[in-house]
């Protein structure tokens, strides 16, 4: 049981990291190459299997503020309209 709910938050912070790039097309792909690197990282640094997934998997949400609101209005060039 506790590998399926692992697997299951594993998807969920995939689905969030495609949806960083879905609202900012401007970092797209951004925090899937960040996840890669930090992977690729802990590897060399000969961390723990747990250890190095816990990174990856951080590494995927570092930028999960680009869903919000604010940052939807200070990315977005120009003047915003109210409809």
């Amino acid at each position: 049981m506790l590998q399926e709910y692992n697997v299951k938050f594993s998807n969920l912070l995939l689905s969030l990291s495609d949806a960083i790039d879905i609202a900012n097309s401007q970092i797209a792909s951004h925090q899937m190459r960040t996840s890669f690197i930090a992977w690729k990282i802990a590897e060399a640094a000969n961390l723990p299997e747990d250890r190095i997934e816990k990174i990856y998997l951080a590494a995927l949400l570092h930028d999960i503020g680009a869903l919000s609101l604010e940052e939807k209005i200070h990315s977005t060039p120009g003047r915003i309209r109210r409809n």
